[in-house]
């Protein structure tokens, strides 16, 4: 799950998921803005929605690895 493998495509892992992600957080947004842009670009471009669940545990991951912080109600990169 958290890497792409033999039977998990690389857009549908963590690793592949964060990458989106961390491209649409190029200036802080709420998480429930970058639910809704994640959302849009995953039916649109990959033809597969992601689900609210995968959504939050990516959220984790991300913040768990220190690439996004929440502060002041808003997701931030701390990567560059």
């Amino acid at each position: 799950m958290i890497g792409p493998g033999r039977h998990l495509l690389t857009h549908r892992s963590l690793l592949g998921m964060g990458a989106v992600a961390l491209g649409i957080l190029r200036r802080p947004m709420t998480v429930s803005g970058l639910w809704n842009r994640l959302r849009g670009d995953w039916g649109g471009t990959l033809g597969a929605p992601i689900t609210y669940g995968s959504f939050t545990i990516l959220i984790d991951f991300l913040c768990m690895l220190g690439a996004v912080e929440l502060r002041d109600g808003l997701l931030r990169r701390t990567v560059p």
